[in-house]
């Protein structure tokens, strides 16, 4: 049984242009950063969210020239979308993260959410060696990765606890980078977050879900 949401308000949509948002600096020198921890916030910035993620997507694929964004398994890579961000807002619990800003306007230039790591799967296992598990043989020849399982088994011995038909099954050491969306910010805000999760010392793990294009299908290293 999966978590179910309540039925949300209608969107409110953002008094401005995502076309017209400026990404932001390395240095966030024109952008504020922004702690959030509070749900209804998050919500409240739910039409932002999306909007930013659609714009991002298109600025990417025009600036890469990706004319083709299946994935190895032949799924059709896309923006976050509406119904899996707003369930993440609503049922992930706790909820806190960072929002970037510009400064003169307030325009949303990127987000993150982080939450501790659940499941809703009662058989869930770990398995680096299963073909669920994403990793393909590029990966095996072209990146680190848990040729031994040793990591596997280390997070299937976590602690975990919960009923999987109502609050999910909890891995309080786990946490997981639930929602990222970026205007030239997405990798300051993974460092701001790791750095922040590291500082509060809560989890041992991170849990990052990641889907992406075969290699013929990424742009070139000068791209990324």
């Amino acid at each position: 049984m999966m978590a179910q949401r309540r039925t949300l308000p209608p969107l409110n949509m953002p008094p401005y242009l995502f076309e017209d948002v400026p990404a932001a600096k390395r240095d966030v020198a024109d952008s504020v950063v922004v702690r959030v921890d509070d749900r209804e916030k998050w919500m409240e910035s739910l039409s932002e969210m999306l909007l930013l993620c659609n714009e991002a997507a298109a600025r990417r694929i025009e600036k890469v020239g990706l004319v083709n964004t299946k994935c190895s398994d032949g799924t059709q890579t896309k923006p976050l979308g509406l119904e899996y961000m707003a369930d993440r807002l609503d049922t992930d619990d706790p909820i806190s993260g960072f929002q970037v800003r510009s400064i003169a306007e307030g325009w949303l230039q990127g987000f993150i959410t982080t939450t501790t790591f659940t499941v809703w799967q009662r058989n869930f296992r770990w398995d680096s060696h299963a073909p669920e598990s994403g990793i393909s043989e590029d990966d095996m020849s072209n990146r680190k990765w848990d040729q031994d399982n040793s990591l596997s088994m280390e997070l299937d011995a976590q602690e975990r606890s919960g009923n999987p038909d109502a609050e999910g099954i909890i891995w309080p050491n786990c946490a997981e980078l639930s929602l990222l969306g970026g205007l030239g910010c997405g990798t300051m805000l993974v460092r701001l977050l790791m750095e922040q999760l590291e500082a509060d010392g809560k989890f041992d793990y991170v849990i990052v879900q990641v889907r992406r294009p075969p290699p013929s299908l990424r742009p070139p290293s000068s791209a990324r």
